[in-house]
């Protein structure tokens, strides 16, 4: 039998794919990941780099490119950025929340 991730297809297939009497959040108002220059420009990487225990990387830090628009509001604009390891270890883990974090467009 496949586990819920696997048939929902992780937080993004949840959100679209919202089970009966469970609480949801707009699928618009998630981002699968950052951009092309927010993932290859290393200051803006980064910024994006929290951490995580050992066990989900080795490094014990991991790019959270995955975020929750939480609001939009002028150059705050908060945002939760986290790293999904429910096939590792069934838990997600919040590397920041707070405003949006330095882009190409922000800065």
């Amino acid at each position: 039998m496949s586990s819920l991730r696997e048939r929902l297809g992780g937080v993004e297939g949840y959100l679209n794919n919202l089970p009966g009497g469970c609480r949801g959040y707009p699928a618009n108002r998630h981002a699968r990941d950052e951009s092309e220059d927010v993932r290859t420009n290393r200051k803006f990487r980064s910024q994006r780099m929290f951490p995580v225990p050992e066990s989900v990387d080795p490094e014990g830090q991991v790019f959270m490119g995955t975020h929750f628009k939480i609001a939009n509001s002028g150059m705050i604009s908060p945002r939760m950025h986290y790293s999904d390891a429910t096939a590792r270890d069934g838990k997600i883990y919040v590397g920041y929340l707070g405003k949006h974090l330095p882009t190409q467009q922000t800065n």
